[in-house]
């Protein structure tokens, strides 16, 4: 088997098979194929691939000129003995998409206290900002 981890574009048959066990599935589910599709149609996704398993997905999307914002979301069991393969993998990508969308501010917002995320967001050169308290209202429409 290889042990070199591969990014492929984006595909609704490989998302279909992404089982998510990461930090945010409180919020989000283990099933984030819409969150995906979304994010998709928005700017561009990819899938870190090793061995033939997903590892995680991200990508990039534009908010405003100049400003994106980018996601992701990793396997933890699988992506964890990997992570220094997963953070080279990280920085190019990221890099190669910062300048294909001319970016000048990359947001990146997480939505755990887990401090193994916001470690890996720092290392990827993110500065954390004032924590911004906010209420969610929902209203349901028939």
């Amino acid at each position: 088997m290889s042990t070199d981890l591969i990014v492929v574009p984006y595909s609704r048959e490989l998302a279909e098979t992404f089982f998510y066990d990461g930090i945010e599935k409180e919020y989000s589910g283990t099933n984030v194929l819409p969150i995906l599709e979304y994010y998709d149609k928005q700017g561009e996704c990819f899938f870190g691939i090793l061995d033939g398993e997903i590892l995680g997905v991200g990508g990039i999307y534009c908010l405003w000129p100049e400003t994106s914002g980018c996601f992701l979301f990793l396997n933890q069991d699988k992506a964890r003995p990997h992570k220094k393969s997963v953070f080279k993998i990280l920085i190019q990508y990221m890099n190669t998409l910062i300048e294909r969308y001319e970016v000048k501010n990359l947001i990146v917002e997480c939505m755990s206290e887990s401090e193994e995320a916001n470690r890996l967001i720092e290392h990827l050169g993110f500065i954390k900002g004032k924590p911004v308290m906010m209420a969610t209202y929902t209203k349901e429409i028939k």
